[in-house]
């Protein structure tokens, strides 16, 4: 009743505009045109059709009074049209549309408030259903929907209010708003649909849109669409609702070619169906009964979901593409594949996905989440481009930002996330992790759990979280390139198992407290290929470092050493920032002017040239020339500051003789 009343107000306050529309009336002239037909000429039979015409109907065309008169109507007459049972009329008006629309286009305008007693409505084929109006259902029955089409096609809804006095206790009941079975060729556009169980409810159908609707207040689903294929549900309205916001089913029949974009779910309730289940976004799902087939092909692109149960989630699907979607402050999860068995017990695989573009944000569970489980088998997927931030926030659980079996991950930016990564036989590449949510370090704190065969490759992590990186049935692992800075003080790797293939970590430039860069099981350390700027060791790559916790076998590089001077040093002795051994020198390199060599048998020629920075007494490290001098012995020295002093000695039996022969001599500082 207290909607009844509101509604009334509303009407009342618009005294005049709420029935503008209406241009129909038993006092019309009942001359049929193309376009309209009167009244008296509605009788079944009476109407003979020599072309295919737009006939106009509304149910003020057939009240038993006069229909009220917009343009001078007292508030007694809006008041009746408020509370008059308008089944009856609409009734009356369909079954002539039936008989209308064989050979012609119905076009049926309801542009006023209808309060009706009962509905389930059947609209025939070729009827389009116009106005402004609502459309009341007053009964508190829960096997009614207000509009019921079946096996029909070419018809539309548009521009129309439908509401219910049944507001709770709507889980589990049929009492849908618009209710289509096997249908084809059809649209619904600029609905206003609240207080029913699914607002609208689509299976078996094909060829239709959805779109610029508002659906709220609903016991279950805003938008149901079961078994269909070739359809489109766009820049849509769901809100206040107790079940899904979008839901897909295959229900065995043939289910593909489906685009889910730009619609708007938010604001989910437990207030109208079963208490404690907080409305979702957008799924799809074969729940307990499982499915012959598979859905193929399908875009979700450009939706905005807040303030749900959850964001998005597939399963028993190939041919997904996920992309530009928005999704902040989820009670569950983010983007995810259902491998949930009750919702896939015939264990289809998933294959083929795209993720890319999307943003995540505050959910309590996962925030990406593609990975093989209880025997479905995800493969081939793409997870790119994605920004996630404050993923896993349920401190009763391990959530990643990110997890995948089968799947290359590249170019994402993952933040402030209880676990950053969780991947088995990935490729993860291009990735920028910042901090993760863990507070204390230890063996079971992972931020990383890397498994089977991974390629982890030019990713860039800043995590001022307190987990490390695991290695947990590695079977080939490479990690190479990346630069890697983390907080933990227990570790920067943990094997937490013997690998069973080969481990390459090479050419990593990694930072951390950690007093073991490697722990776990050390008896399978010679499975570990390396080098001395990753696996058990850091690098600093600007010279011996000043400050920063460091231990024996850490590196420092010198990347732009003066010439001749160190480039290269090795920690010896643990401390902050510990003690330091010259390992390298930079080399300086100097060429003789072309020289003539002219000498005979025991004798010896002295050349001069210049080794700007080389100081006296450093060592020689190589010694050549230009051309071959087979008979000749060579020797360099430094007895002087920038000057190489060459000696060339005639060994041989025959006269030497070579012109324009360059000598390249290599200084070292040496110890």
């Amino acid at each position: 009743m207290e909607r009844r009343e509101l509604v009334k107000s509303m009407l009342l306050a618009a005294a005049g505009a709420s029935v503008a529309g209406i241009s129909s009336s038993a006092e019309s002239s009942g001359e049929a045109t193309s376009n309209s037909v009167g009244f008296d000429k509605l009788r079944p039979g009476s109407f003979k059709n020599d072309g295919a015409k737009t006939i106009k109907l509304s149910p003020e065309m057939f009240f038993n009074g006069r229909s009220l008169d917009s343009t001078n109507q007292s508030l007694t007459e809006v008041n009746m049209q408020i509370q008059r049972d308008s089944y009856d009329s609409f009734d009356k008006m369909l079954q002539q549309a039936r008989v209308l629309s064989s050979n012609n286009i119905v076009e049926i305008t309801l542009g006023g408030y209808y309060r009706v007693s009962k509905g389930n409505f059947e609209l025939p084929s070729n009827c389009h259903i116009i106005g402004g109006g609502t459309v009341f259902l007053d009964n508190e029955e829960s096997d009614q929907a207000v509009f019921k089409v079946e096996n029909k096609q070419n018809f539309i809804l548009k521009d129309i209010t439908i509401s219910s006095s049944k507001t709770t206790d709507l889980w589990g009941k049929t009492c849908n708003g618009i209710e289509i079975r096997g249908c084809s060729n059809f649209e619904l556009s600029g609905l206003n649909i609240s207080y029913r169980t699914d607002a609208i409810s689509i299976s078996d159908s094909s060829h239709f849109r959805v779109e610029n609707c508002l659906v709220h207040k609903l016991g279950e689903e805003g938008i149901a669409i079961r078994a269909c294929f070739s359809w489109l549900v766009f820049n849509n309205d769901i809100y206040e609702h107790n079940g899904d916001g979008i839901l897909l089913k295959t229900s065995g029949s043939p289910s593909y070619d489906g685009k889910i974009i730009c619609n708007r779910i938010f604001s989910a309730t437990d207030a109208f169906g079963l208490k404690g289940t907080l409305g979702g976004g957008i799924t799809l799902n074969d729940e307990k009964t499982g499915s012959s087939t598979t859905f193929s092909n399908l875009l979700v692109s450009g939706n905005s979901i807040s303030n749900t149960s959850y964001g998005i989630a597939f399963t028993n699907i190939q041919n997904l593409k996920v992309v530009a979607n928005d999704i902040d402050t989820v009670v569950r999860f983010g983007i995810i594949v259902d491998n949930a068995l009750h919702n896939n017990p015939q264990q289809y695989p998933i294959k083929k996905t795209i993720v890319s573009g999307n943003t995540v944000k505050n959910t309590g569970q996962a925030g990406v989440a593609f990975f093989s489980a209880n025997g479905i088998d995800v493969q081939n997927t793409i997870i790119s481009d994605n920004i996630l931030e404050r993923c896993g926030l349920q401190e009763s659980g391990d959530y990643p930002a990110i997890s995948s079996t089968n799947a290359t991950i590249s170019a994402n930016r993952i933040s402030d996330s209880r676990t950053l990564l969780n991947a088995m036989d990935s490729i993860i590449n291009a990735n920028f992790f910042g901090s993760s949510l863990k507070k204390t370090a230890g063996e079971n704190i992972a931020d990383f759990k890397l498994g089977g065969s991974i390629n982890f490759i030019g990713n860039i992590i800043e995590n001022k979280g307190m987990g490390h990186i695991r290695l947990l049935d590695i079977s080939n692992l490479v990690f190479i390139g990346n630069q890697v800075e983390l907080s933990s003080s227990f570790s920067v790797f943990h094997l937490a198992s013997a690998p069973s293939g080969a481990v390459l970590i090479k050419n990593n430039h990694i930072q951390s407290p950690a007093t073991n860069v490697f722990t776990g099981m050390m008896t399978a350390a010679h499975m570990v290929d390396t080098d001395f700027s990753s696996f058990g060791n850091k690098v600093c790559l600007f010279g011996v470092p000043k400050y920063g916790e460091f231990k024996a076998g850490d590196r420092a590089i010198q990347r732009c050493p003066e010439p001749g001077m160190p480039s290269e040093w090795v920690c010896i002795e643990s401390g902050s920032p510990g003690i330091w051994s010259i390992e390298k020198f930079a080399n300086i390199s100097c060429r003789s002017t072309p020289q003539k060599i002219n000498l005979a048998p025991s004798e010896k020629a002295i050349i001069k040239s210049v080794a700007l920075g080389a100081k006296s007494g450093w060592a020689i490290n190589s010694l050549g020339c230009s051309l071959p001098l087979m008979q000749a012995s060579l020797n360099a020295s430094l007895d002087e500051d920038g000057v190489v002093t060459i000696t060339v000695r005639n060994i041989g039996d025959a006269h030497l003789n070579v012109e324009k022969v360059i000598f390249n001599v290599v200084i070292n500082r040496g110890y």
